[in-house]
Formats: structure tokens, sequence, C-alpha cells
């Protein structure tokens, strides 16, 4: 628990606690007014706390206003900062933010109104309201509201099942930013992901709210080529993921192309941020002679199988006593 100062409803915050999905109701941060921030800061100036509402079944802080605050105490390379925590959800900390934005701090153009009303439009709470209320909240006329909501639901992917070799698994088809069905929220202790990197794909891979899916203590297994390792760091982050360690699969492919490519491949192992842990396997070096199939590693597959818990694989074929999920363009 952050230490308490003297107003009992405002803790110091680590930073790295807050959520890095948290909702943003700007288009983008005005990085002139986080600078001024920032000096006024170095010159002792008192800033109010930021605002974050944590949801104590995730253990998640999501920051609801305070943005410019907080994108200013990076700068000064601080760690903490002020905070009043109230008890809630994302949806919580969306409402909250949507309001604060528009009735104090830095003007909001259209396109952040427009934004903002896009956060409520995606929420699965908010959602539900009307197009009229909606604009009465973000200032915006019905007509408009009805084109945003037109806009987000066809963004919405859909869920179904698929059945291979036996074995049923879940696909999003027809999505831009794919999710996962409602019985995996919090249900895994391992995770693997796979995911066929490509310059047009990283985003997708970026968005998958992966740590929606882990445990608190969960092990995450993210392989990736050599050319993409930076973005896969990136994406671990964005995943809400600290890096642990890494297993390195020495390639020894002769005049074929293997799905990754290059002489070898890297396997990203990390922890939930807000539980992370030191983890170690006794092993960096993954060497099977002839083996150009991922599925096929044994002494990767054994390594994760002495994990317990209940397993799923991302954009992996179905493996017996584990979940399956991939995602497909049609």
């Amino acid at each position: 628990m952050p230490p308490l100062l003297d107003d009992a409803a405002v803790r110091l915050l680590s930073l790295d606690a807050i959520h890095a999905e948290s909702p943003s109701v700007r288009v983008s941060l005005d990085q002139e007014k986080a600078l001024e921030y920032a000096r006024r800061m170095q010159e002792g100036d008192n800033f109010p706390p930021v605002v974050v509402f944590h949801d104590v079944a995730v253990d998640a802080y999501w920051l609801a206003d305070g943005a410019h605050r907080v994108e200013a105490t990076k700068k000064i390379e601080r760690k903490e900062i002020a905070a009043k925590v109230l008890l809630g959800n994302r949806s919580a900390a969306v409402l909250h933010a949507v309001e604060a934005n528009l009735t104090h701090g830095l003007p909001m153009s259209l396109e952040d109104r427009k934004q903002a009303a896009r956060l409520l439009l995606a929420d699965p709470e908010w959602s539900t309201w009307s197009s009229r209320e909606i604009g009465r909240r973000c200032k915006l006329d019905g007509k408009t509201i009805e084109e945003l909501r037109k806009e987000v639901s066809a963004e919405i992917p859909q869920m179904r099942k698929c059945t291979r070799n036996d074995q049923e698994y879940s696909i999003t088809t027809g999505c831009t930013e794919p999710v996962f069905p409602d019985e995996y929220h919090r249900a895994f202790s391992v995770i693997v992901a796979a995911p066929p990197w490509s310059k047009r794909g990283k985003k997708r891979i970026r968005n998958l709210p992966v740590d929606q899916l882990a445990k608190p203590g969960a092990v995450l297994f993210l392989w990736v080529d050599n050319e993409f390792l930076e973005d896969a760091f990136s994406v671990l982050r964005k995943w809400g993921f600290a890096y642990q360690d890494v297993l390195t699969w020495v390639r020894n492919v002769r005049g074929k192309k293997a799905r990754y490519g290059g002489d070898s491949t890297q396997c990203l192992v990390a922890t939930l941020r807000f539980f992370k842990r030191d983890i170690t396997f006794g092993v960096t070096s993954l060497l099977e002679e002839g083996c150009e199939d991922l599925q096929k590693l044994t002494s990767f597959w054994e390594i994760v199988e002495s994990c317990p818990g209940r397993k799923i694989g991302l954009y992996l074929e179905p493996r017996d006593g584990w979940e399956s999920w991939q995602v497909t363009e049609n």
C-alpha cells in the first residue's frame, strides 16, 4: 500500500503503478504545458493531487485526472506523485476523466470532445446511454454522437468458437482491436504468445489486452524474431508486464525459410508489472537439431508445462489441456 500523506484521501503513488491503458480523453498531450508544469514543480510550486481509481479486483490504478501533471513529473524524473485514490473500475475512471476534463483545466478542442465521446461509446457501461445523454456530457450534438456510435460499433469484434483436430478454441473475426471472451478474464497462470510479427501488424499485437487474461503472479512467454525485439519490449510494457528473462531458440535451419527466420528466435519471459517477481528456469538456450516448428520444440514446452496453473496459447494451435485463441481478418 502506498504511504499516506496528511490528507487521508491522498497517497504517494508510484508512477509505475498507474495502468498504461488508463483512459485518455484528449487526442494528445500538450507537451508545452507539461514542460511548464515541470518547470513550476522544480521551482517548488504545489499542484493538486491527480485522481486515480483503484480497481481492487485486479489491483489496477486507473488515472482519471492529471495526465499533464503525470507527464511533468516524469520529465523531472520523480518516481512518485500525490494522488487522490478512489475505489472504482476502469468504467468509473472513464466517466470521471470525461467530466473532469470538460469542467476544468485546459480547454478541450472539438476533436478532444469527440475523443471523450468515443471513450463513453466504447465502454460497456456508458455505451448503453442514449446519444442525447452522451452528447450532453461531451458538449456535442446528437447527430455527431450517432456518427461516432457507428464508427465505434464497427470496431467492436465478434467472438466465435472454432474446432480443429477435435479441439475447440476461440477466434476473433472482423475486428480492428481484438478482445477476449468474458470467461477468460483473470483466468490464466501461464500465457504463451507467438504473434505473426510484421510492420503492419505491430499495432494489433500491442492492442491485445493480455493483462486481462492474467491471474496475479502469471507468467508470460512472448516469442519474437530479432528484427522486432525492440517492439516486443514495447509490447510487454503496453500489456502491463515486466521483463524477467529471455530464452533463445538457437535455430539450425538450412535452405528453408523458418517462420521467424534468422539463426535464433527470442522468447521474452515476463510477469505482471504489479506482481513482479524473479523467475529463472536454469537455462537460457534451446537447441534441438532439425526442429523448425515451435509447436514441436520439446525443451521449451517442458519448461512451460512445469509452471503450475491454467494455460492459454495466443496465435498457437490448440494443445491438450490448454485454451487457445487466434485472430483472423476474415
